[in-house]
């Protein structure tokens, strides 16, 4: 028998009015191009919510990429990277970076700043809350702390998943 509860268990954030509004309040205050709730699968990951205007326009719901380790020659997506190390990850320029400089946001969209946390669920990183933008940003100046941000929208998603 196949458990579809991993697979299931993002079905009412697709829907999330509130949690969209969050992410659309995200990218308005912070300046950000793109905040997205990301699904991760075996191969891909899938976009859950997408927020910000330029987000909007290249991200959408049920949209899905395949991971690095799956494509020949393929990148790691930033994504990807916070799933696998169940850690922050925050990349303020890919260009200049060897690490990130043929990221798939970066070579496609020109999004090569990111700052994205993992969300968990019973222990297992399950997908992201991550931010994206076209130029360098201070993720925690003091007017807007958008790593803190972050942080509260992955522990309402928890508290739904």
């Amino acid at each position: 028998m196949i458990d579809n509860t991993a697979d299931n268990m993002f079905e009412s954030i697709f829907e999330d009015n509130q949690t969209q509004q969050k992410i659309d309040e995200i990218a308005k205050k912070s300046g950000m191009s793109s905040i997205l709730v990301m699904k991760s699968h075996d191969n891909e990951m899938e976009v859950v919510l997408s927020g910000g205007d330029t987000g909007k326009e290249i991200y959408h719901a049920r949209d899905k990429g395949k991971k690095s380790t799956h494509s020949e020659g393929k990148h790691a997506l930033y994504c990807e990277r916070v799933v696998n190390t169940n850690d922050v990850l925050e990349v303020q320029n890919a260009a200049k970076d060897l690490n990130w400089k043929d990221n798939e946001d970066l070579t496609e969209f020109g999004l090569g700043t990111y700052l994205g946390v993992p969300i968990e669920k019973d222990g297992k990183v399950v997908g992201t809350v991550c931010a994206l933008n076209n130029e360098s940003i201070d993720f925690e100046n003091e007017q807007y702390n958008v790593l803190e941000q972050l942080q509260k929208v992955k522990g309402d998603i928890e508290s739904k998943i």
